[in-house]
C-alpha cells in the first residue's frame, strides 16, 4: 500500500511538473513580437494598392480601390480612395494593431495558449485607457511567425481581420484579407495587388491629419 501511494503522489508531482513546464514553454509577448519583427527582415518599406470588394447589410455593394503604406518599425496606413461614408469612417481601425512594435508598445497580453496546427492564441488588453482598441485577440502562425487572425474589440464593437500570406518577390506577405464589422454587418474582401517593396514613403504620409 505504501509503495502505491509513493507512485502516486510520484505521478502527481511528474504531472504537475510537466504542467508548469508547459506553461512557461509559452513565449512572451515581447518574444512573440520579437519572432514577428524577425520576419521579412530585410524589408524596410512597401506599398501596396488594395482592390476592396464590400458589402453592407448584404444589400449595398461597393468596389473601392485603396493603398496601403507601411514602414519600419510600425508605421501602417491605409488610404481609400473615395469610399461612402459608411465605409469611409472604418478606414483606419485596420491598422490600430498593426505591428509588433505597436503591441509591445500598447497593449500587455493576458493570456497565451498554444492552439491545433501549431498555432498560438494572444489575448491582449491595453496598457492605459487611452489605448484603442482597449483590447484584442490574435492568432499567429507559429511556423510562419504571421499574425493570420486579428480581432480589435472597440467599445462600438468587433473588427475582424482574417489574412492570406504568401512569397512575394521572395517575402513573406499578405495577399488577401477579409474584414468583417458584425455590429454593423459590413463584410469586405480586400486583394493586395502590386507590391512595390523597400521604395521611399511619401512624406507625411504617416500624419494623422488627412
Amino acid at each position: 500500500m505504501r509503495k502505491r501511494i509513493i507512485t502516486l503522489i510520484f505521478m502527481i508531482v511528474a504531472a504537475t511538473a510537466a504542467g508548469v513546464q508547459r506553461v512557461a514553454a509559452q513565449p512572451s509577448l515581447a518574444e512573440l513580437a520579437d519572432r514577428l519583427k524577425g520576419v521579412n527582415p530585410s524589408l524596410r518599406t512597401f506599398i501596396v494598392d488594395q482592390a476592396i470588394d464590400a458589402r453592407v447589410l448584404g444589400i449595398f455593394h461597393w468596389r473601392m480601390g485603396a493603398t496601403l503604406y507601411a514602414a519600419r518599425p510600425g508605421a501602417y496606413k491605409v488610404i481609400i480612395h473615395n469610399p461612402p461614408p459608411l465605409i469611409g469612417r472604418f478606414a483606419d481601425v485596420v491598422g490600430d494593431v498593426s505591428s509588433p512594435e505597436q503591441v509591445l508598445a500598447n497593449y500587455r497580453a493576458t493570456a497565451i495558449r498554444a492552439a491545433p496546427n501549431n498555432r498560438l492564441m494572444v489575448d491582449l488588453v491595453g496598457i492605459t485607457p487611452s489605448v484603442n482598441p482597449p483590447s484584442a485577440a490574435v492568432i499567429i502562425d507559429a511556423a510562419r511567425w504571421v499574425v493570420e487572425d486579428l480581432l480589435l474589440k472597440y467599445d462600438w464593437g468587433d473588427v475582424r481581420v482574417v489574412y492570406r500570406f504568401d512569397v512575394v518577390s521572395g517575402y513573406l506577405l499578405p495577399v488577401s484579407a477579409r474584414i468583417e464589422v458584425p455590429r454593423y454587418t459590413i463584410t469586405a474582401d480586400v486583394t493586395f495587388v502590386g507590391y512595390r517593396l523597400n521604395v521611399p514613403i511619401p512624406p507625411g504620409i504617416f500624419n494623422n491629419a488627412p
